[in-house]
Parts: structure tokens; sequence; C-alpha cells
């Protein structure tokens, strides 16, 4: 599968500090067969369009987005034009703001499909393999 793993973007900071979660998810998506691009906007600081073409590039199949609480306002106003641009793939939604909010992290992104609680490197590959299986420490929006 085609993942893409992305790191929101942070206007107005400078960022050097590089997203290892997503860099070890990246090294466990590639260790089971899918191969995982990062785009870190935080870095490059793109935004509006450019942002979108950068992250339609990857192809995805799959995006994950990493998110501290902070995040939450840029990413709502970036992921209604990324979900237009690449179309109905799952966004999932991880990092530490999805640990602190559970289920209300889906309500405060509603473009999030899924949210991962704690440390994804174990979770992940299982819901890759069957996405419609329930899994402990994963709030899928399609959950009763």
């Amino acid at each position: 599968m085609r993942c893409t793993l992305f790191h929101p973007p942070r206007p107005g900071a400078t960022n050097t500090v590089p997203p290892l979660g997503l860099l070890s998810l990246a090294s466990v998506l590639e260790a089971n067969g899918h191969r995982a691009v990062l785009v870190d906007a935080a870095l490059s600081g793109e935004t509006g369009s450019a942002l979108r073409e950068t992250l339609k590039k990857t192809d995805p199949e799959i995006l994950l987005i990493t998110a501290f609480s902070s995040d939450v306002a840029v990413l709502r106003s970036e992921l209604p034009g990324i979900r237009r641009e690449l179309g109905n793939i799952p966004f999932l939604l991880g990092g530490p703001h999805s640990s602190c909010r559970g289920l209300e992290a889906l309500s405060d992104l509603p473009e999030a499909d899924t949210v991962f609680l704690g440390e994804a490197e174990e979770t992940l590959p299982r819901f890759l393999e069957a996405p419609e299986k329930k899994l402990p420490g994963v709030i899928s929006r399609r959950d009763p």
C-alpha cells in the first residue's frame, strides 16, 4: 500500500525537530511491505495549494497524519482542501492530540476517518491488513 505520512505545517514557527514518530512508523510500514513517503510541512513550510500538490504527487492510498493539539487549527484549515485533492482515501490520525482526545479527535478534525491512540507501531500494520476488524487503541468513524 502507498502510505503518505504527513507532519502538518506550523505557520510562523521554525521547526528543526524531525517527526520521530512518523519516521518510526515509516520503518514499520516498509518492513511490512508498504511504501512510505514522509511529507514534513512543518519543515518545508508549505501550505495551501503547494502543500496539496506535494501530497498529491506522493500518490497515496492512505494518509497518516500526526498532530499535537496545537496543530488542530491549521489542520482544520488545510484538511478540507487536502481531502478534495486526494479524494476518498482513508485519513488516519495519530500523535499526542489523538491520544489525549480519543473519540473527540474525530469531532475536532472531521476529515479524519480513524484515530490511533498511543504508539501505532503494532496496531497500524494489523489495521492495514484488516481495516474492518476492531482493534484496541483504534477508533474508527464507522464504529458503533
